[in-house]
């Protein structure tokens, strides 16, 4: 019972808790010392007797009175937890692959800012292919306009010839490929002869059969032949998909030739220049958007503040799909102090009440601030609920970081110290001793 009591008395009145705890232990060696409860009384009322006969105890006593009913602040204490005032995840807009970081940890930027480059060959490659077509579908909307003349026709069917002679060159590469082709079946039949060799000189040579240096003649031969193999397969790969795109291109550009030439002999229509213009229209809207993802390999900060993220740089090579995070930026021009105060103290805290912040790292310095937020929910926080207070700290020197700690001391007014002394019991008495009452 006395523990509790003890316990409550520290947890409600801190240091004042603990005297009052001392002096009712002082009582309980008393009375247990000159024989119980009877004894105590009777200590008690010989010191009020002395006191009593002595002016000076009643001097004590009324300077006591009066000092309780002085103004002393009344002051909430915390302990608080720093956070940045802004913080950024920087996303990929398109897929890529990182060529470039031009941050690391710890650097500062502002919006607009490059941290990074990436490349992608496939985007790149639309993007020229498209404003060739726009190109063309511009000349040919310029032919419609102006009208056929027969240099013009002569000139579209020469064009087709050559579209026709490029395309049929195509015919040299595909022999090239099958040359290449020839040459992956052959590398692979050797690797696998090599590969027969290579186990059964690894068998003869566990057997004790074989010497160890002609067991290495025939792994080291093993291991050419794979890595003549890959090269191999890799031409091939890189010549077919030459062939294959060039044969595509030189398609697209032999059936728009024919279509301009099909344009001009038949004459310039009204319906055809209007067909013509949606073409190129939506050619150039193709081009706008293909220019926009080009740029969107640039990565750039969205927010002003610090890079948060470590080891940046040994991410180049690395591909990034559209929405993978590059990096965190955290704004630390104006960090923000969450204190949680408990329950049973918030009814003194107001908006624009000061506070004085001690932390943890400068011991020796005291930040000043305001309350500006006070949550509308209490959060869990173990036996007590609490309710989380905010504030905001000037950080243009970066002495803060994100995540530092410290305590708080939010300064609720003047109140007499008799009502500083009592305020707790009284709270106690109107709540949790008002369950007991009828």
């Amino acid at each position: 019972m006395l523990d509790k009591l003890a316990g409550w008395l520290i947890g409600e009145y801190q240091i004042w808790g603990i005297l009052l705890t001392s002096a009712i232990g002082l009582m309980s060696v008393q009375a247990v010392h000159h024989g119980g409860l009877a004894a105590t009384f009777k200590f008690l009322g010989a010191m009020a007797e002395r006191a009593r006969k002595a002016p000076r105890m009643w001097f004590v006593l009324a300077m006591g009175v009066a000092g309780s009913l002085l103004p002393w602040e009344l002051k909430i204490s915390g302990d608080f937890a720093v956070h940045s005032s802004e913080r950024s995840s920087v996303t990929s807009q398109v897929e890529g692959t990182l060529k470039l970081i031009q941050v690391d940890e710890g650097s500062r930027v502002k919006p607009g800012d490059v941290l990074a480059e990436m490349e992608n060959f496939e985007l790149k490659t639309v993007a020229e292919e498209t404003r060739g077509e726009v190109a063309e579908k511009t000349a040919v909307l310029r032919l419609l306009k102006a009208g056929s003349r027969p240099e013009e026709i002569e000139k579209g069917r020469r064009q087709i010839e050559t579209r026709r002679t490029e395309l049929s060159g195509i015919s040299q590469i595909e022999k090239e490929r099958a040359l290449l082709e020839e040459t992956v079946a052959k590398k692979e039949a050797e690797v696998q002869n090599a590969k027969a060799v290579y186990l059964r000189s690894r068998t003869l040579v566990e057997q004790g059969l074989m010497s160890r240096n002609e067991y290495e003649r025939d792994k080291t031969s093993y291991e050419v032949r794979e890595r003549e193999l890959a090269e191999a397969r890799s031409q091939f790969g890189v010549l077919a998909e030459k062939t294959e795109r060039s044969a595509r291109t030189k398609k697209k550009e032999l059936e728009e030739a024919e279509s301009g030439l099909s344009i001009l002999l038949a004459g310039s229509r009204k319906e055809a220049i209007e067909v013509s213009e949606a073409e190129v229209q939506k050619l150039q809207e193709k081009v706008k958007n293909l220019e926009q993802q080009l740029e969107h390999l640039k990565i750039r900060s969205t927010i002003s503040g610090v890079v948060a993220t470590p080891h940046l740089k040994n991410r180049i090579g690395e591909y990034m799909k559209k929405g993978d995070t590059f990096c965190e930026i955290v704004n630390l021009d104006m960090m923000i102090i969450e204190m949680p105060v408990p329950e049973k103290e918030i009814a003194d805290v107001r908006l624009g009440y000061p506070i004085t912040l001690k932390v943890r790292g400068y011991p020796n310095l005291a930040f000043e601030a305001k309350v500006i937020i006070i949550s509308p929910v209490a959060l869990d926080n173990g036996a007590e609920k609490k309710v989380l207070v905010q504030s905001r700290l000037n950080n243009e020197n970066g002495m803060l970081k994100a995540g530092m700690t410290g305590v708080g001391k939010i300064l609720c007014g003047k109140r007499m110290i008799a009502n500083l002394l009592t305020r707790r019991a009284i709270r106690w008495l109107r709540t949790e001793f008002w369950e007991y009452l009828p």
